[in-house]
């Protein structure tokens, strides 16, 4: 049997690594749409830099990529340890669930280059966003903040949960 002590500071350092994992993908990502994609083009656009932009753009997809598996992996062990709590309510479990949904809609966005969204189009929802984030990437990263939200929403009904008993 595990000690409660080790497996609290377990549960700790897994929250941590989740939500490093999770600034990342969205800090990274927005980095990436920002900085690294126009960096790149206008490396190619001026002829002098095409390994250069290909370098740049391959280290910034890997390390997001390695961003997204740890978030992953992490997510799952956090939704297990929640679940498995008694005082855990049907409000969490929904938000819980949409959390997931838009998380694994954001994940498929890029995973791969977006393959299984080919044509992908926001539709009418495109003119809310801003021209930069119209993108499949764009519409991950904002996925992803709402899925930050949403995290938030999570710990606040688990805070408000322990407050009412």
């Amino acid at each position: 049997m595990m000690d409660s002590g080790l497996w609290t500071t377990l549960l700790v350092a897994n929250r941590w690594v989740h939500a490093t994992a999770a600034a990342l993908w969205v800090g990274g990502g927005l980095v990436y749409l920002l900085v690294v994609i126009p960096a790149a083009r206008g490396l190619r656009e001026s002829g002098a830099g095409s390994p250069e932009a290909g370098w740049m753009t391959r280290q910034a997809v890997r390390v997001l990529g390695g961003g997204i598996g740890v978030f992953v992996l992490t997510g799952v062990v956090m939704t297990f340890q929640r679940l498995a709590e008694p005082q855990t309510s049907l409000a969490y479990v929904i938000v819980l669930i949409l959390k997931t949904l838009v998380s694994v809609t954001a994940f498929a966005l890029v995973w791969k280059r977006g393959e299984m969204f080919a044509g992908f189009s926001p539709g009418p929802a495109r003119l809310l966003l801003p021209r930069l984030f119209r993108s499949k990437g764009g519409v991950a990263i904002v996925l992803g903040s709402v899925a930050y939200l949403l995290a938030i929403v999570l710990q606040r009904i688990i805070e408000a949960g322990l407050v009412d008993r």
